[in-house]
């Protein structure tokens, strides 16, 4: 049986509104290099999955990891910890690597390309303009979902069940 189609349908890349969403982390996680400056960042996608009209909304973050010299940022280690954390994985990657030393490890990014997809987490999100003036949807704040943040998640929010393919972070190490 063939679809129909909406009426009155924007294809458009939507930004969820400003405020607290339950998001999953998504396919694609890496490690880019701005060929400009040379500078290095983690790209984390997501996505908001929370029954609300802002489900299936991208929201993604950089994580500045190494800077033109290849020399790691200060603040890199306790960002990749805040969203382990609040992912609910720290314990497990803290178990697996207790003998590696930065996150920027490369076992340790491989990891998390393999264990952060499909893992639910709550984001703080804010649009705010770029240096050239383009809107861009920001994560301001991270939390473990289930957490009392939940309560703040943005209007319109239906509870929803996790799918088969959702397994318990870290619960296969």
């Amino acid at each position: 049986m063939l679809t129909k189609g909406t009426e009155n349908v924007s294809w458009g890349f939507r930004n969820p509104v400003d405020g607290w969403h339950t998001a999953v982390f998504q396919e694609g996680i890496n490690l880019k290099v701005n060929e400009a400056s040379g500078k290095e960042s983690l790209f984390i996608p997501l996505a908001v999955d929370e029954g609300s009209d802002d489900d299936g909304c991208k929201v993604g973050t950089f994580v500045n990891t190494r800077d033109e010299n290849r020399e790691p940022y200060k603040t890199v280690e306790k960002q990749i910890g805040d969203i382990l954390t609040n992912a609910g994985l720290y314990d497990a990657f803290a178990t697996k690597f207790k003998d590696v030393a930065s996150y920027l490890d490369t076992k340790v990014i491989e990891a998390m390309k393999i264990k952060l997809p499909g893992t639910f987490v709550m984001v703080e999100t804010k649009m705010e303009k770029d240096n050239k003036g383009n809107d861009r949807c920001n994560i301001k704040g991270w939390a473990p979902k289930g957490t009392v943040k939940e309560k703040k998640a943005a209007k319109n929010k239906a509870e929803k069940t996790p799918t088969a393919a959702t397994t318990e972070a870290g619960s296969d190490w």
